[in-house]
């Protein structure tokens, strides 16, 4: 059985249309994803050895803090705490951590086998605006006595929420968190280097280098 005239007709017209009609159409281009080591470079120089006080004289003896980073002065003033879930972390594993917030004490002790680790979350309900801890950490392999004392307060409550409310609108997508951390570390370090610490990141296999990179290479004065 022959085509109809029309069915004939309709296929010539297809087979002789230009073959850009069926070209693939063209994506618009996806910006590259933040350089890690461009962020990386950015968030090292905020490292701080917060002294010990049994052992003033050397240097190299406290804790290199990571985060919270610290004021340049130190414990000379209150160093402020912008996430109300901070995380505390340190470039060498600590044997000891105690954190005093108000009438409340917390404490985390090595072991014979196991050390506390590197990385301690909050331990309380989320901070205030304006409230203020003491922090006192032993690193790894130094004396009973010499320990690090660290005197922290809170951002104010409206700087606090602004940040819960970042780390909401970030949710669970890598992406959304590198391109933030990425854009933040340009002028606010401090804040990039928490959020990239925050419990609230996701738990990915990009973010986990970050940390590990930023850890290893810290270098402490």
């Amino acid at each position: 059985m022959k085509p109809f005239p029309f069915l004939r007709l309709l296929l010539a017209f297809v087979l002789l249309l230009p073959s850009t009609v069926y070209a693939e159409p063209k994506t618009s281009q996806v910006k590259a994803p933040p350089s890690s080591m461009q962020i990386i470079r950015r968030l090292l120089g905020i490292s701080q050895r917060v002294a010990a006080a049994g052992s003033r004289s050397d240097p190299l003896l406290g804790v290199c803090l990571i985060t919270p980073a610290l004021n340049p002065a130190q414990n000379d003033q209150a160093n402020t705490v912008l996430l109300s879930n901070p995380v505390l972390v340190s470039k060498e594993p600590l044997n000891e951590v105690q954190i005093g917030l108000g009438d409340q004490q917390w404490r985390a002790l090595a072991s014979s086998k196991k050390d506390v680790g590197r990385t301690v979350s909050w331990p309380y309900a989320p901070l205030q605006g304006g409230e203020r801890i003491l922090i006192r950490f032993r690193s790894k392999g130094s004396p009973g006595g010499d320990y690090s004392e660290l005197r922290l307060i809170a951002a104010p409550a409206e700087e606090l929420a602004q940040n819960s409310t970042l780390i909401t609108r970030l949710g669970s997508n890598e992406k959304s968190w590198i391109n933030a951390i990425e854009s933040i570390s340009i002028n606010n370090p401090k804040l990039a280097v928490a959020l990239l610490f925050s419990a609230s990141a996701p738990d990915s296999v990009l973010i986990n280098q970050l940390r590990t990179s930023l850890i290893q290479n810290a270098s402490c004065k």
